[in-house]
């Protein structure tokens, strides 16, 4: 099997050549960026002033300010001095591999400064898109009115059609006299019957007595139900009932057909996923 190195000679001979190069440039000895290179960060600086100052010793027969060459009686200088230069070219491989050390710090830090650039600047977006979508949400879903408190049923003819058999309200008419009920609550009821939301509506102001109250509890369009379960008879908004409003401007675009059950939207308050509706129905 060949080496890398024999696999690819011709980068093998640039990188080679490129770091005897690299060594035989000027030093810089006090550990200014050169021209075209930039420190990114403190810790970016501190990495190529060692570097650099690895690089100046490597080319100096004596360390600069090396005080164990500088003390003792002249014979013993000149002996240390002898020494120094027998083992000097250890020492200067040591430059030379500290000063590579250095210098990959210094490619790493700047690497670093550069990826805490990015990571800023995608805070800053993610924020800002943070704000837009909470915006998004207050416009389509808006709080209730501090202090708004839920429409209670009321009367003393209360209908639960939640007890009911689903079964038994896809028929009609339902077993309930006419303006025998005060209030009609049915919590996750119409969206399992195969009852449209006309007939449904009808059904339930037939059965009403004059300002009567229709409580439902529906999920609303963004709930996964209106869409994940087959049996849902479609997907609701918070102004799905408001055609059948005289008051409301979506009233002008009913059916002719409409049978004139009309009703007041007395109510719309959103919880999380859900939606809660409380209908009075108009004599």
């Amino acid at each position: 099997m060949s080496s890398p190195d024999a696999e690819h000679p011709v980068s093998s001979a640039a990188s080679a050549l490129e770091r005897e190069l690299y060594w035989a440039g000027p030093p810089v000895p006090d550990g200014t960026p050169a021209a075209g290179v930039t420190a990114d960060s403190l810790i970016s600086q501190r990495w190529y002033e060692l570097e650099n100052t690895l690089l100046w010793e490597y080319t100096q027969r004596y360390p600069e300010g090396e005080d164990v060459l500088q003390v003792g009686s002249r014979p013993k200088r000149w002996i240390k001095r002898v020494l120094f230069r027998v083992i000097r070219p250890l020492v200067r491989r040591y430059d030379r591999v500290g000063a590579d050390i250095a210098h990959l710090g210094f490619e790493t830090a700047q690497r670093q400064a550069g990826d805490a650039r990015e990571l800023e600047a995608l805070r800053g977006e993610l924020e800002l898109l943070t704000r837009e979508v909470h915006a998004l949400r207050e416009r389509l879903w808006p709080a209730p009115a501090p202090g708004v408190q839920p429409i209670e049923p009321a009367g003393e003819v209360v209908v639960d059609l939640a007890a009911e058999d689903v079964t038994d309200l896809d028929v009609l008419p339902w077993r309930w006299d006419d303006d025998a009920v005060d209030t009609i609550v049915a919590v996750d009821v119409l969206g399992d019957v195969r009852l449209d939301v006309a007939r449904w509506l009808d059904e339930c102001w037939r059965m009403l007595r004059p300002s009567g109250l229709l409580i439902m509890r529906l999920p609303a369009w963004n709930n996964p139900l209106s869409y994940r379960v087959p049996s849902r008879s479609g997907v609701f908004h918070e102004e799905t009932f408001s055609s059948w409003d005289p008051d409301s401007e979506l009233h002008e675009g009913r059916r002719p057909e409409t049978t004139g059950r009309w009703w007041k939207v007395r109510q719309v308050l959103r919880d999380e996923d859900d939606l809660r509706f409380v209908l009075e129905k108009r004599a």
